[in-house]
This record gives C-alpha cells, sequence and structure tokens, in this order.
C-alpha cells in the first residue's frame, strides 16, 4: 500500500468475519452522480464527523495544555521552595556567624 499518497486512511473494528471493499475517488463520484440522495447523505455524514473530529481535536487540545500548565506550575512551586530554603539557609548562616 502507498502511503505518500495525499488521501485518508482509515480504520475499522469489526465483531465478526468482514470483507473490505475499495473504490477510487474518481468511481465514487461518478456514482454518486446516479445517486444523489446517497451522495448528500453522505456530504451530510461527512460534515456532522468533521465538526465532532473539531470538537475532539479542541479538547485535546485544551486537556494537553491544563496539563501543560500544571507542570509548569508544579516547577515552579518546587524552583520557590528551593529558593526559599537557600536564602533560609544563608540567613541562618549568617545569625550563626
Amino acid at each position: 500500500m502507498d502511503l505518500a499518497h495525499n488521501g485518508r486512511d482509515g480504520t475499522a473494528e469489526v465483531d465478526a468475519e468482514s470483507s473490505f471493499l475499495f473504490i477510487t475517488k474518481m468511481n465514487l463520484f461518478r456514482t454518486l452522480k446516479k445517486f444523489p440522495n446517497v451522495a448528500r447523505e453522505m456530504k451530510y455524514v461527512a460534515g456532522e464527523r468533521k465538526i465532532r473530529h473539531e470538537e475532539n481535536i479542541k479538547l485535546i487540545q485544551d486537556k494537553f495544555r491544563e496539563e501543560k500548565r500544571e507542570i509548569i506550575r508544579n516547577q515552579t512551586q518546587k524552583t520557590n521552595i528551593n529558593s526559599d530554603y537557600k536564602n533560609f539557609e544563608k540567613e541562618t548562616e549568617k545569625k550563626d556567624a
């Protein structure tokens, strides 16, 4: 299979023995001209899937941003704690001297 094309890849999970059918884009469009109702339905379903796909991408991006913020927040807190401890040690050394 040539993966260098500009088309889309897909996956499917099935619970029973299945057959895989393949049709080229050109043949699909040629066939859909004969079945306008099917073409309309396919466009509608594709549009709905695109909307859900974009929503899912946004959810993943938002989750990633929040996780990144949390990591940065934790690192900043650790840095501040270490800095505060070092300052405490310096002040303690000055008092002891």
